[in-house]
């Protein structure tokens, strides 16, 4: 394998990454298995998407599949990063307790689709007039610097949106959990938006395979970063699992009195109303043990007779 060849390092470059975030992908829906919901078939889709790309990468390089295997590389690139935005977008949608915000978030929802289908459309409008890239040994078409900045602007106002609508919410909700779960959300697009910040510079800087190069890597982190979230999540859930604690009833500071004893009243038949009671100094267990005795534990079965020593006043 010769790693200068843009062929070879496509495929170095797929199979590390790619495999990062299927991996990702497959725990995310087994956490969610049984809470699956539109995020979870957003990053679903996007897996699809990743499995497309890595076989676009990994097919034989012919002159009957260079051309067609770079639109599928290209255009796998596109889905996977804008459906793991509708993932992001999604949750934050489940999480929201507004209607009104969240009549605006399927709007925004519906906005991504239009710019992914708009950007790639342009890519082949690009792409299709020039037929020079076509017979390269690695097709690989020239992006104008159009593309990028249209690429760089859509981009940076996707991932405003998906900024900014966690912070208001951050202000709304008293859940501790869900406040969690926003800056979780909050902290991963930011790795989005860095990364869509290079790869719009490299196609304004570089040339040739490093442009592809960074492609496959943004489409691979977008797709770990929409699962960061809910994986995140499970293990903190994960750590939460403690065993239940008794919590004595009561002033705690005669908790540990009133484990060792039990005040039990006996009523006397006797008509000054004499009672008498019986402190325990040990636990109530105890008084199973007082079977075997002859004693009884039941209360209300004993009558203590008074002392005839000290009759009763009257």
């Amino acid at each position: 394998m010769n790693l200068s060849d843009p062929f070879y390092q496509f495929q170095l470059t797929s199979s590390i990454c790619s495999s990062v975030a299927i991996a990702s992908t497959i725990y995310r829906l087994y956490v969610r298995r049984s809470k699956f919901w539109v995020d979870d078939g957003c990053a679903f889709c996007s897996m699809l998407a990743l499995c497309v790309q890595i076989i676009a990468t990994f097919t034989p390089l012919s002159l009957s599949t260079g051309v067609a295997r770079y639109y599928l590389m290209i255009t796998a690139f596109y889905i996977i990063v804008w459906t793991s935005r509708f993932s992001i977008l999604f949750s934050v949608i489940r999480i929201d307790p507004s209607k009104f915000r969240k009549r605006a978030l399927l709007s925004g929802a519906f906005m991504f689709f239009v710019v992914c289908a708009f950007l790639i459309a342009q890519l082949y409008w690009t792409c299709e007039p020039q037929h020079a890239w076509k017979k390269w040994r690695v097709p690989q078409c020239t992006l104008s610097k159009q593309v990028a900045i249209t690429q760089l602007v859509f981009d940076t106002v996707a991932d405003l949106v998906v900024l900014i609508v966690p912070l208001q919410l951050l202000v709304v909700l008293q859940d501790k959990w869900l406040r969690s779960r926003l800056m979780m959300i909050f902290s991963t697009c930011m790795i989005t938006t860095v990364v869509s910040l290079v790869h719009a510079i490299a196609i304004l800087t570089l040339k040739g395979p490093a442009i592809v190069i960074v492609a496959l890597v943004e489409s691979s982190i977008s797709l770990i970063v929409c699962n960061l979230p809910v994986i995140a999540t499970a293990l903190l859930n994960l750590g939460d699992h403690s065993p239940p604690r008794l919590q004595p009833t009561g002033n705690s500071s005669n908790s540990a009195e009133g484990d060792r004893q039990m005040s039990v009243r006996f009523l006397t038949h006797s008509p000054s109303q004499t009672s008498a009671s019986v402190l325990l100094t040990e636990p109530p267990l105890v008084l199973r043990h007082e079977r075997s005795l002859g004693f009884s534990t039941r209360p209300s079965s004993v009558m203590l007779k008074p002392d005839m020593d000290h009759p009763p006043r009257i």
